[in-house]
């Protein structure tokens, strides 16, 4: 799994620092397989999470409830840097007409 957070540092200080949110990107092998056939390839599930902004929520991504979903089909991993993935990812979630 690859996770992608997006903290705010207020005034450029660590110290305050909170997440805005969070994305994953899981490795999806087909259907009867363990992992991918194909090493060089990936298929990827992807979701994005907002943390709850309320003071008590877990810090546990795990509790977290997805806002948007999408998938990453064929995927050359060895081929592309992981910021081409994050940039496929962010398109399948929908985002891409906020991308410049």
């Amino acid at each position: 799994m690859i996770v992608v957070k997006v903290e705010m540092w207020p005034g450029g200080s660590e110290k305050g620092k909170y997440e805005l949110c969070t994305m994953t990107m899981t490795n999806t092998p087909k259907p009867g397989e363990t992992r991918s056939a194909d090493p060089a390839v990936g298929d990827y599930e992807i979701k994005l999470f907002r943390r709850p902004n309320v003071h008590g929520h877990s810090a546990d991504i795990r509790k977290w409830k997805p806002i948007r979903f999408g998938t990453v089909k064929r995927h050359r991993r060895r081929d592309y840097h992981v910021m081409v993935l994050v940039r496929k990812a962010l398109t399948s979630l929908g985002m891409d007409k906020y991308i410049g």
